[in-house]
């Protein structure tokens, strides 16, 4: 698949999680949600890994500098995830949450921009 129809599918994988989340999982913990879907990625994506080389997949493994970049960035997630899911378990709506989430590539050009002096 090219990246275009990557985007598309997250677009509509995205979209559908956000209503699962305002539907059924506004009122539970979102300490709860992450560590429950948390466990299903490593539950999913660790046999995979491991049984790479059997299933013949060429998987480039991260280096020893990537690997703790890749911890930054988990511990980043889960408080992004934390404030994502209270915004709904708060009382937050649909449109309200998903209109500010959908300004974060502008803000992302902003943060290159002002680290990198270039645009995404």
């Amino acid at each position: 698949m090219k990246p275009l129809h990557f985007a598309v599918v997250a677009l509509f994988v995205y979209a559908i999680l956000n209503v699962m989340i305002e539907r059924y999982l506004s009122n539970t913990s979102p300490i709860a949600i992450i560590a429950v879907y948390h466990l299903v990625v490593l539950a999913v994506a660790l046999p995979i890994v491991l049984l790479r080389n059997q299933l013949g997949l060429e998987m480039k493994m991260p280096g020893k500098k990537e690997y703790m970049i890749l911890v930054i960035y988990a511990l980043i997630l889960v408080v992004g995830d934390f404030c994502y899911f209270s915004a709904y378990n708060k009382g937050g709506s649909l449109v309200t949450i998903t209109t500010i989430v959908v300004l974060v590539p502008a803000f992302a050009a902003l943060m290159k921009f002002g680290l990198d002096g270039g645009f995404p």
